[in-house]
């Protein structure tokens, strides 16, 4: 049984009439959409999760003989066989109070309901395929369900599901935003993987294809030239043949004193027209 589930479906408190739900701990996702159910409709509800240890137990029946005005079991494949469950339907039986027995077995016909039977205990039967919200109705309409167990002013209550509601947006968001996050990065990677930088020795990294031919331009008239940190260091005059992504790595060449550009480079290039440290030369472009 989860941690987290008396915190979402926390009992109700004070001493105003409630109902009372017996489940064994591993229906506990089992009865969470009908507790939603009965939730939205206001009614005051508290718990006896059989099993979960003898002190539980022993308190869970001291209130329900004090307080309780309705007792509902939900009866399950686990919970039939379970004798914790059978020592409390044995109990409960032998009060005054009204006992309603939801049946959600995945066979209703098999045995083992004999032992409930008896004047003050009810049996709903849950079939596989029908919604909580009918289940719920259906409970509500039962005989032993009084206008008692409904909350007149659930504020407090309706405070913590608003609260909880708005957690649950929030959470939703925090992971969406994760999600958003993750793809960028590895979109970002994946576009890295398409260009793989050009490794300079030294540490040295020309990322931009236009600016890295132009350099090897510059040193060796066939344009293969190893690019280095010192070889870049004596480059003063670099010629682009076409518009780079970016000028960054231009920053690399420390002695650049020139440079020139083609027509269709003179808009992407103004930016370097403030701190520029060179003389920006714009040659026209060949006319095919």
């Amino acid at each position: 049984m989860s941690k987290t589930f008396f915190r979402d479906y926390p009992p109700c408190k004070g001493d105003a009439p409630y109902l009372c739900l017996c489940f064994h701990p591993s229906d506990a996702q089992n009865v969470k959409p009908l507790l939603e159910e009965l939730t939205k409709r206001r009614c005051r509800i508290w718990y006896n999760v059989s099993g979960v240890s003898n002190s539980s137990a022993n308190k869970s029946r001291t209130k329900f003989e004090t307080n309780a005005k309705l007792m509902v079991l939900w009866l399950s494949d686990c919970s039939a066989s379970s004798e914790d469950m059978k020592n409390a339907l044995g109990s409960y039986q032998t009060t005054d109070q009204p006992v309603i027995c939801i049946d959600a077995r995945s066979n209703v016909r098999q045995s083992g309901l004999s032992m409930i039977l008896s004047k003050n205990v009810q049996i709903i039967t849950r079939e596989p395929n029908s919604s909580f919200e009918a289940l719920a109705a259906t409970l509500m309409r039962t005989e032993g369900f009084t206008q008692q167990l409904i909350a007149e002013n659930d504020n407090e209550r309706q405070l913590f599901l608003k609260k909880r509601k708005s957690r649950r947006i929030a959470l939703s968001i925090l992971f969406s935003a994760i999600a958003l996050m993750i793809c960028a990065a590895i979109y970002a990677q994946q576009n890295d993987w398409f260009r793989p930088p050009i490794d300079i020795l030294d540490s040295v990294t020309i990322s931009d294809p236009v600016i890295a031919h132009a350099a090897r331009v510059a040193l060796s008239s066939d344009g293969n030239a190893s690019l280095t940190q010192d070889s870049l260091a004596i480059i003063t005059t670099l010629r682009l043949d076409a518009p780079p992504e970016s000028f960054d790595d231009l920053a690399l060449f420390p002695a650049l004193t020139r440079l020139e550009i083609p027509q269709s480079c003179v808009e992407p290039a103004s930016a370097l027209l403030d701190d520029a440290q060179y003389v920006i030369v714009v040659y026209p472009e060949a006319v095919s």
